[in-house]
């Protein structure tokens, strides 16, 4: 499972300023992803929580010069999860169109070859287990 979540970066004034906090953040091990933005001031980092905390990414920032603060509120989970006996497009559409229309589900992916179901959720809003449980039921 990942995490994905936003920081607020103060004292950002150039392109330069973004690429020196995505390179040492791209090269911290459990860091998968990472988009900074100059005029949102924010970095926005997925990441997998049993490999990197969330202060070893606030202190990667705040080394390279810059305040740097989590949001907590834009915390978010997500998982791939195996999904078997799926034998068609209408079984795709099936589990997709069930967890969007539940609360707290940010994006739904659904791949028949794979398999799989990529899924991001508010972990305030819903549990993994529930999540898991819907596309149980979708047969």
């Amino acid at each position: 499972m990942s995490i994905r979540q936003r920081w607020k970066v103060d004292g950002m004034t150039c392109q330069s300023c973004v690429r020196s906090i995505e390179n040492v953040l791209q090269d911290t091990t459990g860091v998968e992803a990472v988009k900074v933005s100059l005029a949102d001031n924010q970095a926005t980092v997925t990441f997998a929580p049993n490999t990197v905390a969330e202060e070893t990414i606030t202190e990667a920032i705040k080394d390279c010069g810059f305040d740097a603060t989590a949001d907590t509120t834009s915390l978010r989970h997500i998982a791939r999860l195996g999904v078997y006996g799926m034998t068609c497009q209408s079984c795709v559409r099936s589990i997709e169109g069930v967890l969007t229309g539940m609360p707290g589900i940010e994006s739904v992916q659904v791949s028949l070859e794979k398999e799989q179901a990529e899924v991001e959720w508010d972990p305030a809003q819903i549990d993994i287990g529930v999540i898991v449980e819907a596309i149980d039921n979708c047969g």
